[in-house]
């Protein structure tokens, strides 16, 4: 199997409620330590973009473990920065790899941080892709009529923001939450 279909299935798990075992979760991705190393002593903020594209292309390969790292020097650095784009973007993706991880709790803690900053700087797309990933998180804990709710405000909240990337992950998490609540018409479209 390729890497990009390992990817694929990886980053796929979230969004259907499954989560991998640890265990396996290790196979798939390699040591962290060389390449965060010189990135975690770097505090400029200007560095933040570096760190985020970074974290995103091990993201994309699935590459986990990495991503977390650097996500979370990002997020640390962001912080001390106070640059809440950059916040906002760390933090709802180590809030993926959490549901991934099925890690609930820490995924829920990471989704209410961010959807509270995206509310704080008034920034709806963000605040629209929190409320997609508190979807899953509901989806995760059975409790599928908040997982619809919070589908549908996402994807009025996107289209308000005319973010199309969130937009489509919010069409795609209230397709999942109908498909749970047996709604398959309507999960179809």
């Amino acid at each position: 199997m390729s890497l990009i279909h390992r990817s694929l299935i990886l980053l796929q798990l979230p969004l259907l409620g499954l989560s991998l075992p640890a265990s396996m979760a290790l196979k798939f991705i390699s040591p962290v330590q060389a390449q965060i190393a010189p990135l975690a002593q770097t505090q400029k903020p200007d560095f933040i973009p570096h760190l985020l594209q970074t974290a995103k292309q091990h993201y994309r390969r699935a590459e986990f473990k990495q991503a977390i790292a650097l996500y979370q020097q990002a997020l640390k650095t962001a912080t001390q920065a106070k640059n809440s784009s950059a916040e906002l973007e760390a933090l709802l993706y180590l809030a993926d790899m959490d549901l991934a991880n099925g890690q609930l709790a820490d995924a829920e803690t990471k989704i209410q941080q961010a959807l509270k900053l995206a509310q704080q700087v008034a920034n709806r797309a963000s605040e629209a892709e929190a409320l997609a990933a508190l979807s899953a998180y509901h989806r995760l804990q059975g409790n599928y009529s908040q997982a619809l709710e919070k589908a549908e405000t996402a994807l009025a909240m996107a289209q308000q923001a005319g973010d199309r990337r969130v937009e489509t992950r919010s069409r795609f998490m209230l397709g999942i939450a109908l498909y749970f609540r047996a709604d398959y018409a309507k999960a179809l479209d």
